[in-house]
């Protein structure tokens, strides 16, 4: 994937009451500037961005 990114994740066993994946993005790496990116729905897996420039941020993903 050129200037894109794919992210791909798993669930533990009996995590049947998850409802979704939130991934946030920093330009400095650090929670305080922390941006909601998207919000993916159970069961799924898998989340691209495309489009991006090139550079460096970071990323978290937690799961509710």
């Amino acid at each position: 994937m050129v200037f894109g990114i794919e992210l791909n994740w798993g669930f533990p066993a009996n995590t049947d009451d998850t409802l979704k994946t939130e991934i946030q993005y920093s330009l400095t790496g650090t929670e305080d500037d922390a941006m909601l990116l998207a919000d993916v729905p159970y069961p799924q897996r898998k989340y691209q961005q495309m489009g991006l420039r090139l550079g460096r941020f970071s990323g978290t993903a937690r799961s509710w």
